[in-house]
């Protein structure tokens, strides 16, 4: 559990398979970032697509996913400088994992 200033809190992070059946879950303290559990939630997974939302966009968590050989599939931030394409269409996949949640 972390502390922040509405008290103790966690972040669950989650993989999940096609069907959205999720695979593993990993809690971390709410301060922690985001994008430092990636590596673990993709160790031991085949994928041609690794989809997060816009708090995974980072150069980071893109070359762990381009180093498992699969697309990363992650919307970038307002303030991102430089133009990342997102395969909208794959993005939408990610429904099931917020009906999850």
């Amino acid at each position: 559990m972390g502390t922040s200033r509405s008290g103790l809190s966690t972040n669950i992070h989650a993989s999940f398979d096609a069907l959205g059946n999720p695979v593993r879950l990993i809690l971390t303290p709410d301060q922690a970032c985001e994008y430092s559990v990636a590596p673990a939630l993709l160790e031991g997974f085949a994928r041609n697509a690794g989809r997060g939302d816009k708090g995974y966009d980072a150069t980071a968590p893109r070359d762990i996913i381009r180093a498992v050989g699969a697309e990363p599939v992650i919307p970038p931030r307002k303030n991102r400088l430089d133009v990342i394409q997102v395969d909208w269409h794959s993005h939408k996949d990610r429904n099931l994992v917020q009906r999850f949640f």
